[in-house]
């Protein structure tokens, strides 16, 4: 499937908020397409891939650790460099919403301006 298919897939859907609603989601469309989405990143894939009652999607992609590292050691040979596989220490979280911010303050007690980029 293309990338234009896919997103002609994806518009299908009636997503519309409905903020008189008071619930999560707003729209009855919002949660059928949180439904089809699921079973997309299960076709993709992903794993643990779970839908909650609110509407909340949560996937992981598989790591490609030991591939990655096997083609940094191999172009690293001929320079100076060590190379260690470090990727157990470290890790990503992403989190998206309109209370993400809010959200992550609370749980880090910090304000997110605070929090230093990393690259």
């Amino acid at each position: 499937m293309t990338v234009t298919d896919r997103f002609l897939d994806f518009v299908k859907f009636d997503t519309q908020s409905d903020e008189l609603t008071n619930m999560t989601p707003s729209s009855p469309g919002q949660m059928e397409f949180a439904k089809y989405l699921k079973a997309v990143l299960l076709g993709m894939g992903l794993e643990e891939v779970s839908l909650d009652e609110n509407g909340y999607l949560f996937a992981t992609l598989p790591a490609n650790i030991d591939k990655d590292v096997a083609w940094i050691m191999k172009n690293a040979e001929g320079f100076d460099v060590q190379i260690a596989d470090e990727s157990l220490y470290y890790g990503e979280v992403a989190i998206q919403g309109p209370k993400a911010e809010e959200t992550v303050e609370k749980v880090l007690g910090i304000p997110v301006a605070d929090i230093k980029f990393y690259n």
